[in-house]
């Protein structure tokens, strides 16, 4: 696991509904957050079925298990998912 340290990984785990197994995962996958340019960068990217499919599972599923634990992002999933008549889950983030 590249750059991985505890800091990242109890910082991770601080939020609510993310495991273990999530954290450690997606650290795991991500190696160094160093490959990443900005977070400018991110903000202008299409989302696409390339990459790691499983740091995708893991972090849809830790963003899931968040939604579940979290009051706030709880109720701002349903507001984006409210916002849509169709695809509904695509349009809230998961």
């Amino acid at each position: 696991m590249k750059d991985f340290n505890t800091t990242k990984y109890q910082s991770l785990i601080s939020i609510p509904g993310i495991r273990k197994v999530f954290a450690a995962e997606i650290l795991a996958k991500i190696g160094s957050i160093k490959f990443f340019n900005s977070n400018d960068h991110a903000e202008e990217t299409h989302m696409t079925n390339t990459g790691n499919k499983y740091l995708r599972y893991y972090s849809i599923e830790a963003a899931n298990s968040v939604r579940q634990h979290s009051k706030d992002y709880r109720s701002y999933y349903q507001r984006k998912y409210n916002e849509v008549p169709k695809h509904k889950h695509k349009r809230a983030p998961h």
